[in-house]
């Protein structure tokens, strides 16, 4: 994707792509958790 990406700054645009994976990957896990272990346990 980032090989494509034309008329933007590169470093910037890898940075925000970093940043957006590291997003998902923190808050996935913890929303997966919330809407299938956190219910059976109330």
């Amino acid at each position: 994707m980032l090989s494509n990406a034309r008329g933007v700054d590169r470093d910037r645009f890898y940075k925000q792509i970093i940043g957006y994976t590291a997003g998902i990957v923190g808050i996935g896990p913890l929303l997966a958790w919330s809407f299938l272990v956190l219910p059976a346990s109330l």
